[in-house]
Formats: C-alpha cells, sequence, structure tokens
C-alpha cells in the first residue's frame, strides 16, 4: 500500500510533464503493481486454500509479476 501511495504521489508531481510515452509506461506499471498486489492479496492466509496449499504456486507466480513490473520500470530508460 505504501509502495502504492509513494508511486501515485511522484507520478501526480511530475504528469504534466510526461509524453505520451511516458504516459503509458507509468499506467503499464501501474496495472503491473496493481496485479501483483492483488496477487498477493489473493493468496493471503484465510482466502480459502490458504498460505500452505498456495506457496509454491504463489512464489512462483509472484517471482514472474515482480519481475515483470521491475523490467517494465527499467526497460527503456529513456523515458
Amino acid at each position: 500500500m505504501r509502495l502504492a501511495l509513494l508511486y501515485n504521489g511522484e507520478f501526480s508531481v511530475i504528469k504534466s510533464l510526461l509524453t505520451p510515452e511516458s504516459m503509458a509506461l507509468w499506467q503499464q506499471q501501474a496495472l503491473g503493481l496493481a496485479g501483483a498486489a492483488a496477487l498477493t492479496w489473493a493468496t493471503r492466509p484465510g482466502t480459502g486454500g490458504g498460505a500452505s496449499a498456495s506457496a509454491p504456486g504463489y512464489a512462483g507466480a509472484a517471482l514472474v509479476a515482480y519481475g515483470a513490473l521491475l523490467w517494465l520500470g527499467t526497460h527503456d530508460s529513456d523515458h
């Protein structure tokens, strides 16, 4: 949650300076962050399967989700 608030704070400061391409990258990163947060929330203990039942699947999915989020943030440093 804190990461999302920090991300939103940074975006609100610089959004008037962004090109349309950069705006699209910020939106992609926001969707990636929301997807990773939803994945974490959906697999937390007490939501059905529990953490022990979904731990191996969650570990793999989280690795892919957060890896994709990092890639989106660093693959094109010109924007």
